[in-house]
């Protein structure tokens, strides 16, 4: 099972999971292999913002980019915890034991 992030955005609770089903559709927008930790990286603003809307997805499916924009800092941090700390894309589609749920 992929890890789980609890992420705020305006004020409602929004579950963050990098699978692999978000890293392909990472990969599909980005043209990035996002399985070589080098291209994690090299994201740019843009791209942590693809990466942070496909992480929504899962379970808000309607949500948009700008949804995803609308994380402030600390969901960075969510991300480097969705990924095991490392930027590591097999722990954050949860290939990796040991992973569990998490809030920020």
């Amino acid at each position: 099972m992929a890890k789980k992030i609890t992420v705020q955005i305006d004020g409602t609770e929004r579950a963050l999971v990098i699978d692999f089903n978000a890293l392909a559709k990472i990969e599909e927008i980005t043209g990035k292999n996002m399985t070589d930790m080098e291209a994690w990286k090299s994201l740019t603003a843009s791209e942590i913002r693809t990466v942070l809307w496909c992480g929504l997805l899962r379970e808000w499916p309607e949500a948009t980019v700008e949804d995803a924009g609308k994380l402030d800092v600390e969901a960075l941090g969510a991300l480097q915890q969705a990924t095991a700390g490392s930027a590591d894309p097999l722990a954050a589609a949860g290939s990796k034991p040991g992973l569990s749920e998490s809030t920020i």
